[in-house]
C-alpha cells in the first residue's frame, strides 16, 4: 500500500515539474533507437549526434569528431580563395596542384587532380595521422562537390588515385626532411650563439643573432665600436643540402668586408663542440684580417702624404 502511495506521489511530482521518469525497458529501447555509428571515426556511440558536414555527408558524428567538424568549417571558410586559386591553376597546368596544411597541430599535404576513373576533379591527402588524413580528404571532397562538381577538365591529364597519392606522400616526406634539416642547423647556430655570448660578456663586443634572414637559416653578428670606428663580423649559417656551412666575414666602418672564412660540416654530425672550435678559429682569423686591413690602410695613407 505504501509502495502504491509513493508511486502515485512520484507521478504527480514529475507531471507537475515537466519531466518524466522512464522505466528500465523504455530506457533500454531509447538507447537502442539512439545507438549510432560515427561516419568519421567509425565508433559506436549513444545519443543524438552532430551534423558531420563538411567532413562527412551522411549520418551523425560523435562529440569527439564534432571538434574536427568545427575546425574544418573554420578552415574551409579561411582557405576558400586559396583552394579556388589552386583549382584554377590546375586548369592552366593541365596536371596536378599540391599544397600543404597544418590543422590542429597536424601537418599534411594534399593534391588536386583529374581522376582516371571518374574523369572528375578529385583530391588526395597524405598525413602521418590517419584520422586527420580522412578528415581533410572528406572536407575537400565536400568542397569540390559544392563548387566544382560540373567542372570541364578535358584539357587536364587523367591520373590514378594511387599514383597521385604516392607523389603527394613523397612531397610530404621531402618537406618534413627539409624542416628537420633547418631545425638541426638552427639548433647548432643557437648553441654557438649562447657560447659566443659568454665569451664576449662584460666586454665592449656585442653579440646578436637574427633568425629572420630569408637567404640564411640564421646570422650571428659580433660587433663593437673601437676608437670611433665600427667593426663587425658576420657568421651566416646555410643549409646546402649535402652539407651545412657557416660563412664568417668581417669588415669595419663603411668599407666592404675585407676577409672571409668558411666552415663546413655534415648535417648528420651533431657534435656542436667540433663545429664551435672550427667557427671560433675562423672568427679569430677574420678578426686578424680586419686588423691587417686597418694597418694596410694606415700605411697607404702615410705613403700618400709623403
Amino acid at each position: 500500500m505504501n509502495t502504491n502511495f509513493n508511486t502515485d506521489i512520484m507521478k504527480d511530482f514529475t507531471t507537475q515539474n515537466g519531466f518524466y521518469l522512464a522505466s528500465e525497458a523504455e530506457k533500454a529501447q531509447w538507447e537502442k533507437d539512439h545507438t549510432l555509428v560515427c561516419p568519421i571515426c567509425g565508433k559506436t556511440f549513444i545519443g543524438y549526434g552532430n551534423n558531420p558536414y563538411p567532413v562527412a555527408k551522411d549520418g551523425s558524428c560523435c562529440d569527439d569528431c564534432n571538434l574536427w567538424v568545427v575546425l574544418m568549417r573554420i578552415w574551409l571558410d579561411s582557405n576558400h580563395d586559396l583552394l579556388k586559386g589552386m583549382v584554377d591553376k590546375l586548369h592552366r597546368r593541365s596536371c596536378t596542384v599540391t599544397s600543404s596544411y597544418c590543422i590542429n597541430g597536424k601537418k599534411g599535404v594534399f593534391t588536386f587532380y583529374r581522376d582516371l576513373e571518374t574523369k572528375k576533379l578529385d583530391v588526395v591527402v597524405a598525413c602521418d595521422d590517419e584520422c586527420c588524413e580522412k578528415v581533410v580528404e572528406g572536407t575537400l571532397q565536400s568542397w569540390i562537390t559544392n563548387n566544382y562538381s560540373d567542372m570541364n577538365l578535358e584539357d587536364v591529364r587523367e591520373m590514378s588515385k594511387v599514383g597521385v597519392w604516392k607523389v603527394t606522400n613523397d612531397i610530404k616526406i621531402k618537406e618534413e626532411t627539409e624542416c628537420d634539416e633547418v631545425t638541426v642547423i638552427a639548433t647548432i647556430s643557437n648553441e654557438i650563439f649562447e657560447r659566443l655570448e659568454k665569451v664576449f660578456e662584460n666586454i665592449d663586443f656585442q653579440v646578436d643573432i637574427d633568425n629572420s634572414m630569408p637567404e640564411t637559416n640564421s646570422t650571428i653578428t659580433i660587433s663593437r665600436m673601437y676608437d670611433n670606428s665600427y667593426e663587425e663580423i658576420l657568421i651566416d649559417f646555410f643549409d646546402m643540402s649535402d652539407y651545412c656551412c657557416a660563412n664568417i666575414s668581417g669588415g669595419y666602418d663603411d668599407e666592404c668586408f675585407c676577409c672571409e672564412e668558411s666552415v663546413r660540416w655534415n648535417p648528420e654530425n651533431d657534435d656542436v663542440d667540433e663545429v664551435y672550435e672550427d667557427i671560433k678559429n675562423a672568427v679569430s682569423t677574420v678578426y686578424a684580417g680586419i686588423t691587417e686591413c686597418r694597418m694596410r690602410e694606415l700605411f697607404n695613407k702615410k705613403t700618400t702624404k709623403i
